[in-house]
């Protein structure tokens, strides 16, 4: 690597003389009459023209002064050099004062003297050398004339740009001062000015009671004449159209701030004031009577309406309005025109989604220019699994895009985002045979999409997004239906439905994801099998169950005791059957589904049944609000619920059973069932 050029002051030389073999030389830097700002010393290699430089500030006063270096020529170069010195007024920039150069050759294990020397004239001391010395300074016995100085109008290039007055600052030219024209001249301040007569400044007086519109800009009248409908008088009227009123007129009780002192109606201090109509019992305020010589209570404003907003998004439906001066209890929108007050993604102004409905509200539902590549949404299908005969039977979703789905012969499959199909895992190592089928499945949003999957032969196993198998934590053959995790203070718990060892009922548990066994419990309350789990807190969490016929079942889970109590759902609605699935929306929703297109939804305080898509068995069910709700059933349909009625939306190909359903949300969905079909809204990645 080549050695930099060494510029030290000469004491360091010096002191270090002993040390030097190859030769240096001592270069002194002296200037006369001026003092510059920036010294730039230059060796150049004469044999090779090779140079190195450095900058050191100048020493001394504005009479002169020097700097003293010493240079060693870096390792390779000749012991003839050329050495430069150039003088800069202020920074090391621009074209220098003067540039000495001398010749030296160097020997080895001595130190050769150069003198470089430079004569300039700073007479002003201002910096800057005068012109006629290779300076900048156009004049020199002015300390206030240089470059960069302030321009200004009188007559002199104070800043040296060879730009006269005139031209800088347009003299003689058209101008215009408070509103009259002019024209431009130098002021003995040394600013320019606009030389123009003097106006007479009025305000508009449009009641023409001699106070002019309070805080208008006055306007200039430069021929010394003001014209009606003006005033030089204070710009003080608070109500320029109303003669009587102005600083100085008498008050009363009128709302009006008739004399402009910025209080109205101060002799009667209870106007203003607030208070409460008799007849319509809504906020009124105090007012001046019709003789302006007491107050009333008026009204502040017209009764409003309220419009029930089920879903809470801030729009409401004309269907229950209700007209006061109070907010009714519940939930209800100042604004109407809702078109499904189920969904809390669907009212006016709101941003189109792809899933197949009018979001906001402005009746079309096309949804092409929000879907994918801009096309009509639909639904996708395609085999996902080697041989194409075997069946899924859980799916589930930690992002949009993000899905991983479980079922028979250990099959496991994964979506990443923005991938195109999905990854099958089929390893039999570690989560069991060939034999393992996966029923139960839930995927963590809070660490990266690590899915946990609950199997018929009782294994809890789970696998994160990046591995190619799956890692088994507990095992003790009691078949998992239903699966969910809640966090509650950054802890994580597991819901799940089970079997049970009497053939008449089944049982739930809440286990902590560790290899401690997990706590196991029946339902109370008549208990009977359950087949699926789900909640959004530790005190809204569901099993839904129950046998063929007349026996639907839905238990709540008590964090206080631990306990799985009945929800009464068998009362609450007649001839209810098996119900298959559960899904919680929040505090205040929740759906469930079962044989026989049993639906039923809870409203925070009870059960009441939904009008079945079919009498098909309902197999899955996932919702976002009381009108946006889809079910999936045996006999291989989908259905959409819109708050009111189902329709069907998707019809698997040969009717294959759809399992189970999941999403993010209307416009991303995963429908997975029977020979490896799993299905895609609003299309296939």
């Amino acid at each position: 690597m080549r050695r930099l050029l060494w510029i030290l002051p000469l004491l360091v030389l010096t002191h270090c003389k002993k040390d030097i073999t190859q030769g240096a030389a001592k270069v002194t830097v002296s200037y006369t009459g001026f003092k510059p700002g920036c010294v730039q010393v230059l060796a150049r290699d004469v044999a090779s023209q090779k140079e190195v430089a450095n900058t050191l500030p100048g020493k001394g006063d504005f009479s002169g002064g020097s700097v003293v270096v010493a240079v060693i020529p870096p390792k390779g170069w000749g012991k003839t050099l050329d050495i430069t010195a150039r003088l800069y007024e202020q920074e090391c920039a621009g074209k220098p004062v003067g540039e000495p150069t001398e010749r030296v050759t160097v020997k080895d294990d001595d130190v050769s003297t150069v003198t470089l020397h430079l004569e300039a004239r700073d007479a002003d001391q201002d910096g800057y050398v005068a012109a006629s010395q290779g300076g900048s300074d156009c004049q020199d016995d002015e300390p206030s004339i240089h470059p960069g100085a302030d321009e200004r109008c009188n007559g002199v290039d104070d800043n040296c740009d060879d730009v006269d007055d005139r031209q800088e600052f347009s003299l003689d030219e058209d101008c215009v001062a408070a509103g009259c024209s002019g024209k431009v001249r130098c002021g003995d301040d040394g600013a320019p000015y606009c030389d123009s007569p003097t106006a007479i400044l009025a305000y508009p007086d449009n009641d023409r009671d001699g106070h002019g519109l309070e805080n208008a800009f006055a306007e200039a009248f430069c021929d010394g004449v003001v014209p009606a409908g003006y005033t030089t008088g204070p710009a003080d009227d608070c109500n320029d159209d109303d003669s009587g009123i102005h600083p100085g007129a008498a008050d009363a009780c009128d709302k009006v701030d008739t004399d402009c002192d910025g209080t109205r109606d101060e002799d009667f201090p209870t106007v203003g004031n607030t208070c409460t109509t008799l007849d319509s019992q809504c906020p009124g305020e105090l007012q001046c009577n019709a003789a302006k010589n007491g107050v009333d209570c008026v009204a502040v404003a017209s009764v409003p309406t309220w419009y029930p907003d089920a879903d809470g998004d801030g729009y409401g439906v004309t269907a229950g309005a209700v007209q006061s001066c109070v907010r009714p209890p519940g939930s209800y929108a100042s604004e109407a025109g809702d078109c499904n007050d189920g969904n809390a993604a669907t009212h006016p102004g709101a941003t189109e989604l792809c899933d197949g409905v009018d979001n906001n509200c402005d009746g079309n539902a096309s949804d092409a220019p929000v879907c994918p590549d801009g096309a009509a949404p639909k639904w996708v299908e395609k085999t996902v699994s080697s041989g194409g005969d075997r069946h899924w039977r859980t799916v589930t979703t930690w992002t949009r895009g993000g899905v991983w789905a479980g079922g028979e012969d250990n099959r496991r499959a994964r979506l990443i985002p923005s991938n195109n199909n999905f990854t099958v895992y089929t390893s039999t190592s570690v989560c069991g045979a060939s034999d393992t089928y996966w029923y139960a499945s839930w995927a963590d949003p809070e660490n990266n999409g690590r899915v946990w999957f609950g199997s018929d032969g009782g294994k809890k196993v789970y696998q994160d997004t990046g591995d190619a198998n799956c890692t088994q934590v507990h095992d003790d053959n009691i078949h998992v239906y239903g699966l969910v995790g809640i966090r509650a203070n950054g802890t994580l718990l597991f819901y799940g439905a089970t079997e049970s060892g009497s053939a008449s009922e089944g049982a739930a548990f809440t286990w902590g994801g560790t290899t401690t066994a997990p706590v196991y419990s029946a339902p109370n309350n008549a208990p009977s099998p359950v087949f699926d789990v789900h909640g959004i807190s530790p005190d809204t969490v569901f099993l839904a169950g129950g046998t063929n016929g007349d026996s639907g079942r839905i238990y709540r889970y008590s964090p206080s005791d631990g306990k799985w109590n009945s929800e009464g759902v068998e009362s609450q609605v007649s001839g209810l059957n098996r119900l298959n699935a559960v899904w919680v929306v929040n505090p205040k929703l929740a759906f469930a589904v079962g044989r026989n297109g049993a639906v039923v939804r809870w409203n925070g305080t009870q059960w009441s049944r939904v009008v079945a898509p079919s009498n098909h068995e309902l197999t899955s069910v996932i919702a976002f609000g009381a009108g946006a709700a889809y079910a999936t059933c045996a006999n291989g349909h989908i259905y959409r619920y819109d708050g009111t009625s189902w329709t069907t939306v998707h019809t698997m190909e040969g009717g294959r059973r759809l399992s189970d359903i999941t999403g993010t949300g209307p416009d991303d969905l995963t429908a997975v069932g029977n020979n490896g079909r799993i299905v895609r809204w609003p299309a296939w990645p």
